[in-house]
């Protein structure tokens, strides 16, 4: 298994956004906003969050780490659940949590990385950020 580590600003001189995302941007904005398509970015920067394969949260025990529990994998959207999500993790973390969200939020060793389906995920699905920018010669 590979280890993907995000870039930082230390990490590269242009840590800028890989040529496929620029590309799917502008393709948006032209469609969009037309008046926009073409403009240049002024500055760009890739957004890091925790994502998973189905774009579900991780909520769940590492099952081969006795006593690590995950609550991660908001793939871009958990923030707005914060009002709420904090009651599901103590559900899970006493054995509580009702079973259609356990099931939906386990650990999952059966998916892989065109899990999502539901049109939220860009680029190919099992894309890596480093050889996408490799290709773009950003690194």
């Amino acid at each position: 298994m590979e280890v993907s580590l995000p870039f930082t600003t230390w990490d590269t001189a242009e840590a800028t956004v890989p040529p496929e995302g620029e590309r799917a941007c502008r393709a948006a904005l032209r469609e969009i906003i037309p008046a926009l398509g073409d403009r240049p970015f002024d500055y760009g920067r890739v957004c890091w969050y925790t994502d998973t394969p189905t774009g579900d949260f991780l909520i769940d025990y590492h099952p081969s780490y006795t006593g690590l529990f995950l609550a991660t994998g908001g793939s871009g959207h958990g923030f707005k659940f914060l009002p709420v999500i904090g009651e599901r993790i103590v559900d899970a973390l006493g054995g509580k949590l009702e079973g259609a969200l356990r099931d939906r939020w386990r650990w999952r060793e059966d998916v892989g990385a065109d899990g999502c389906e539901d049109g939220s995920r860009g680029g190919k699905p099992g894309m890596v950020l480093r050889e996408e920018m490799e290709k773009g010669g950003k690194l």
